[in-house]
C-alpha cells in the first residue's frame, strides 16, 4: 500500500486527527486540511484545523498555515475563491471562510455579513447543540449544497448517540456571496425515528440515526442526501430527499434504507462526468459480528444511488497484525477525494502502525489511484 504521509501525530500527545478535506485548484495545486481532536486538545474551546498545499501532484507537503476556531470542516472550490465550512468548535456556530490566495490566508468571520451562517443556542445546564459540517458538499445546476449535522445532548445523556443527531441541507446560489447568511437557504433539521422503522429488529434505541450526508443530483433531477445510517444491520445508507426549493428534507422509511458497501462511517459519493456512475470509497464490512470494523477501504459505484456494485479493495492493512487486532488499531476512514483526469485523488484520515484504537487516527495520509476507470 503506498501512500504520501501529510500529517503524523505522536501518540503521546493524546491527540487525534480528523476531518481530511482536499481539493484541487484551477492551476493545480493541491489544498488539504483536517482538524485535531483528542483528550489533550482544545476541541471543545477552541477548534483548531491545519491547511497544507501541494505544487507537484501531491508528492510532497507543507503546512502553510492553521486556521483557528475550525471544527469539522470542509473545503470547497466556487469560481470566485476557495472556501472553508466548518463549526468553530465542539459547541460553537457554524461558520464559512474564504481564501482568494489558494489557501494561504482566510477571511475572519465576525457576524452574518462575513461568514457566520448559524449561531449556537447552546447554554450551560440545558440541552447543548454542535453543528458538525463533515457531510459532503455539491456544486450543480448553480447553487451550492452544504450538508451539515445539528447534534442535541441533554444533561445526562451519553456525550455521543447516533439517535440524537439531525441532519440539515444549506444551499446558497452560485451568483451570491457565501459569506452572507441571508443569502442561504437551510431546510428542516430531520432526525431518524426508529419507531417508523418497518423493522423493529433494525432499531438500536437511541443509538439508531443518521448524520455525515452526501448531497448529489438524482437520474430524474432532484437532490437527494445519502447518509451514514446507525441500524442493527451491516452495509446499510440512509437515502434521504430535497424539496425542489430547498426547505424540506424527507426520508421514507419503507423505501429509504439501502443496501450500501459499508455506511456505517463517513463516506462521500461524488458523480462521475465521463461514465455518469455514482462513485464512493467506503469501509465494507466483511465480518458482520464486528460491525464497525474500519480496516479495509474499498470503491464501489451506483447508476441509481439506489443499488450500488462493490468495484475494489483499494487499502487493507499490511501491518501483519491479526484479524482481531487489525479491526482494532486499524481505520482507514472518512476519506475526502476528487476526480483528477484518469485518476482519483484521495486523503484519508488514518489510524495505522501506532494509535491506540482504528478510531483515534495518527495519521492524514494522500493516495493516488491511477487509471481506475479501467477497474470497472
Amino acid at each position: 500500500m503506498h501512500y504520501v504521509e501529510v500529517k503524523y501525530q505522536p501518540e503521546r500527545s493524546r491527540a487525534c486527527l480528523g476531518s481530511p478535506s482536499l481539493v484541487k485548484l484551477d492551476d493545480g495545486d493541491l489544498v488539504a486540511t483536517h482538524d485535531y481532536w483528542g483528550i489533550q486538545t482544545l476541541t471543545g474551546d477552541c477548534g483548531l484545523s491545519s491547511v497544507y498545499r501541494s505544487e507537484d501532484d501531491g508528492v510532497t507537503w507543507e503546512n502553510v498555515t492553521h486556521i483557528i476556531s475550525a471544527q469539522w470542516g470542509t473545503l470547497v472550490k466556487l469560481p470566485d475563491a476557495l472556501y472553508h465550512i466548518s463549526a468553530t468548535r465542539e459547541y460553537g456556530d457554524m461558520v464559512i471562510r474564504r481564501s482568494t490566495d489558494g489557501g494561504f490566508t482566510w477571511s475572519l468571520p465576525r457576524d452574518e455579513k462575513s461568514g457566520v451562517l448559524l449561531r449556537n443556542e447552546s447554554r450551560e445546564g440545558a440541552t447543548k447543540y454542535r453543528f458538525e459540517c463533515g457531510g459532503g458538499t455539491l456544486v450543480h445546476d448553480g447553487y451550492l449544497y452544504k450538508s451539515y449535522d445539528k447534534y442535541a445532548y441533554a444533561p445526562g445523556q451519553s456525550p455521543w448517540e447516533a439517535g440524537n443527531f439531525g441532519t440539515g441541507m444549506a444551499r446558497i446560489p452560485l451568483d451570491k456571496d457565501p459569506l452572507d447568511a441571508g443569502n442561504w437557504t437551510f431546510s428542516n433539521i430531520l432526525t431518524f425515528d426508529a419507531a417508523k422503522l418497518p423493522d423493529p429488529k433494525l432499531s438500536l434505541g437511541n443509538k439508531t440515526g443518521w448524520l455525515e450526508g452526501n448531497p448529489l443530483p438524482t437520474p430524474d433531477g432532484k437532490i437527494a442526501s445519502i447518509m451514514r445510517v446507525h441500524v442493527a444491520k451491516p452495509n446499510v445508507a440512509a437515502y434521504l430527499t430535497l424539496s425542489d426549493d430547498g426547505k424540506v428534507f424527507s426520508f421514507d422509511y419503507e423505501t429509504g434504507l439501502i443496501d450500501f458497501i459499508g455506511g456505517h462511517s463517513r463516506f462521500y459519493v461524488q458523480q462521475d462526468a465521463v461514465t455518469g456512475l455514482y462513485v464512493t470509497f467506503s469501509n465494507f464490512i466483511t465480518d458482520e459480528p464486528v460491525p464497525t470494523h474500519r480496516n479495509l477501504l474499498s470503491l464501489a459505484v451506483s447508476e441509481d444511488l439506489r443499488h450500488w456494485r462493490r468495484v475494489k479493495d483499494v487499502m487493507r492493512d499490511e501491518s501483519g497484525l491479526p484479524p482481531a487486532l487489525s479491526r482494532q488499531l486499524t481505520g482507514f476512514q472518512y476519506s475526502s477525494w476528487q476526480f483528477d483526469g484518469d485518476d482519483i485523488i484521495l486523503l484519508c484520515r488514518m489510524g495505522y502502525r501506532g494509535s491506540v484504537n482504528f478510531h483515534d487516527a495518527n495519521r492524514i495520509t494522500f493516495h493516488r489511484f491511477k487509471g481506475w476507470r479501467s477497474w470497472l
